[in-house]
Parts: structure tokens; sequence; C-alpha cells
């Protein structure tokens, strides 16, 4: 998809401007100032639309202003642009493409190979058909249904002096009840890239295209533009099936789960991914800074999972924290005033104080350790023969010490449990997740192994 050397003119306030894009700056073609009052008091547009000069409707979307009174030119960047080869400005369909997608659902599915009996020698070739390929999963994320299918497309070239069989690769669409409309696109995009993002255990994640239909009738789809994405460098990536999650690990029965689960991080709240490495380079490295990181995510995914983990389990706790409950809220009630009156403010930050009040760090670590020991077993001996670290050593009061001393600034040298326990702590934060997708033990030791 071209993404330099794009002239037109946008349209903004009922007023026309020329422009010129190149990378992801679009600059307004004027004479020094004669446009910058127009734009002076705003600083971020939500959507710009204009003709380009080969008739195609452009939408530019989270666009940023950059210059003003004092500068010659006036600038904008964007997030995304979406290019309308039809005039339509919405779709019912996204279709998106990623290498990152070839290893999770590989396109070797496209092919069908016949063998000579007793032999390797390949007898036969055939290429499905791309719909014999697919595999559908719905999804309701933030109430909104959405009909996921992932399919191997495959281009057969037809040059008699070529050598090439032709190409296969896998793309992940999105199926909408209603339209949507272009500046709609990123929270889709992050759907997946989240996702991508979970199965790789790395950031950098590239989206090599997006593709938008829309539907002339019921169950048809039809072409009517694309969509450029500017990310970050993902230059490096590269797609490795052995160390990755693939669409068989996870299971066609599971995958819907899952994909919801991580795509609705961020519309909670709840979006973590500080545990994940920048890039494949950073998987196998650790310092204090990344080990906290890893420590205060299974934190927080431990209680999500357990979220009154001690009061379920200890009767004694349970009952005192009801006490100091009902202690606080007889006094609120006698002073005569509200919880969120400010002559109640300390009542208020107690009685949050209390409410939150659950496991211990150490508590948290030694119960996840024990319920998912058969999860993380080949992680443990793995790393526990690699690190020289005897198997009766106490990690759960080692993870205790390195985890405090370090939140408060007392930085020590890794030691090797607490590489050790770096390592455990990654393959926790997975089997949380995956088990809240309903993943089985089996499942999620597959995993783990493959990824740590």
């Amino acid at each position: 998809m071209k993404t330099d050397g794009i002239y037109g003119k946008f349209e903004y306030n009922d007023k026309g401007y020329p422009f010129f894009i190149k990378g992801q700056v679009l600059t307004i073609v004027q004479e020094p100032r004669e446009h910058n009052r127009d734009f002076e008091n705003m600083s971020k547009i939500k959507r710009l639309r204009g003709i380009t000069n080969d008739n195609q409707i452009i939408i530019m979307c989270n666009c940023k202003v950059m210059g003003g009174l004092i500068f010659s030119n006036i600038a904008i960047t964007f997030q995304w642009f979406a290019l309308f080869s039809v005039d339509i400005e919405s779709f019912q369909r996204v279709e998106f493409a990623s290498t990152a997608l070839n290893g999770f659902f590989s396109p070797q599915r496209a092919r069908e190979i016949e063998f000579h009996d007793n032999t390797l020698r390949v007898q036969s070739l055939q290429i499905k058909k791309a719909e014999d390929t697919v595999e559908t999963f719905e999804c309701v994320i933030n109430e909104e249904q959405i009909t996921c299918k992932l399919s191997v497309k495959t281009i057969i070239p037809f040059r008699p002096d070529t050598s090439a069989l032709g190409t296969a690769n896998t793309v992940f669409s999105m199926d909408f009840q209603h339209p949507k409309q272009p500046e709609e696109l990123g929270e889709y995009y992050l759907y997946l890239l989240d996702f991508l993002v979970f199965t790789n255990f790395q950031k950098d994640i590239p989206i090599d295209s997006i593709e938008l239909f829309y539907a002339p009738s019921a169950g048809t789809y039809s072409k009517c533009g694309a969509v450029k994405m500017f990310q970050i460098d993902c230059s490096n990536y590269q797609p490795e099936f052995r160390s990755s999650i693939t669409f068989d690990d996870i299971g066609k029965e599971y995958v819907a789960n899952l994909f919801t689960m991580v795509a609705e991080q961020r519309l909670t709240s709840n979006y973590n991914n500080y545990y994940i490495p920048e890039s494949s380079s950073e998987k196998h490295k650790v310092n204090a800074i990344k080990w906290l990181s890893a420590a205060l995510s299974f934190e927080g995914e431990f209680n999500k999972s357990f979220p009154h983990h001690k009061c379920e389990t200890d009767e004694q706790f349970k009952n005192a924290k009801e006490m100091l409950r009902n202690v606080l809220d007889e006094e609120v009630k006698k002073s005569g005033f509200g919880i969120h009156n400010e002559k109640n403010i300390y009542h208020k930050r107690f009685r949050s104080l209390i409410e939150r009040s659950d496991t211990t760090i150490r508590e948290k670590y030694q119960y996840t350790i024990e319920w998912y020991k058969e999860s993380i077993i080949d992680i443990r001996k793995k790393h526990t023969g690699e690190r020289g670290v005897p198997e009766d050593a106490d990690i759960v009061t080692a993870y205790e010490s390195y985890r405090n001393s370090t939140a408060h600034g007392d930085i020590k040298m890794l030691s090797a449990v607490d590489v050790l326990n770096f390592a455990l702590l990654q393959s926790l934060i997975y089997a949380l997740l995956l088990d809240r997708a309903g993943l089985n033990t089996e499942k999620i030791r597959k995993i783990v192994a493959k990824l740590f």
C-alpha cells in the first residue's frame, strides 16, 4: 500500500486544504502562515476526511496538529489512515495479515500432500480452497458480538517462466453485525495485536496489511479499502512456532475464551504487558527491573484469579476482617456523615485498606507454586539444573526477600535462585491467564515449556 507521495485535499470546518503526505506526516500546502490561524486552537483531531489526487477517499484518524502562528507551515501526524477505492466510508469486515499469524496458524494447512508408499517422495500436491482452511470462532468483547476467522490465502503465479509454485499466508478477519467507521479501527487492531503479543511473548509484532470489506448483501463481502497503521519498528521479528503459542496449542474450543480475555484487558483498565520483552533478543535477559516487573505482574494476575483467597480459605482471617469493617462502619454511622465526607477521610482510607487486605506476598507465591506445580514442573526442573539450585532450596523465602528489597530500592545482584524464580514468575503469569481461559493442566504445561 502506498504511504508516501499522496496528494489531495481535505476538508475541515467547511474549508478545503491541499495536502501532501510523506510517511506519517501530512503537510498543508500553503503560502507561509496562510492557514495557520485555522488550527491555532487545535491540538488533536479525531478524524479528517479528504480526496486524493487519484480520487480515493482518505480518512486520517487520531490526528495531532503540529505548528501554529509562529511557524511557517502546518503539519499533521496521524496514527493510521484508510483509503477507500469505492464511494463507501464504512466497513463490516476487517482482514489482517501478519507474519505472526503464520506462526500462530500455519499456512501449511492449505496443502494436501500424498506420498509414495513406504517413501518420503511426494506423489501429489493439492492446494485447498481458502474456505476449506477456515477456523471460525465467536467472541463477545465489550458487549459486542464479533465473528472471528482464521484462514489461509494462496496466490499461484501463472507466468510460464517463474520457478515459484505460489505463496500462502494466514489472514485473520473480524465480521461485525453493523457497519464500522475508520476511526473505530484502532480498537479492533489492538484486540489482535495484544493477542499476538501474548502468544509470541514479545512486543515487536508486525501487522503487515489491513483490508476493509463492505457487505453489499447478507453473507457476501467485497473489498472497499485498505488501511495503513503506523507501528513501532518490527523489522527484526521472525515467527517461530517452536517457542510461541499456536492455535493447536490452545485448542479450537478455548481460542475464543483466550482471545476475548486478552482483548478485554485494555477495556477494563487491567492491561498489563510489562512482563513481556520488547523483542526476541530480550527474552533470555534478566535484571532487577525486569525481575520486579514480573513479580508485580504476577501479583496482579494472582489478585484477578484469587481476589478473596485468604477469606475463602481462612475462617479466622475472614471473621477478623469482617469485625474491623463493622467497627469502622459503626464509627462512620455515629459521625452523622457519609463515608465520603471529608470528616471521615481516615475511616474511608482504613476501610479501603481492610477491603483490599487478603494474601501476603509470600502467601501468593507459595500458594501459586503449589497450585500450578504440575503445570510448571518442566520449567522448575530445567532451570534448577541449569542454575545449579538445590532441589530443596527455599524459593518462597528467596522470592519474598528479593521482591521486598528491590521494591524498596535496595537492589542487589541476582543470585541463581533469583533467576530461577524469574523463570517461575513468567511461567506462573501465563498459567494464571491460561487457567482463566479454561485450558487444562496438560495444555498449560506444554505452553509454558515452549515459552520458557
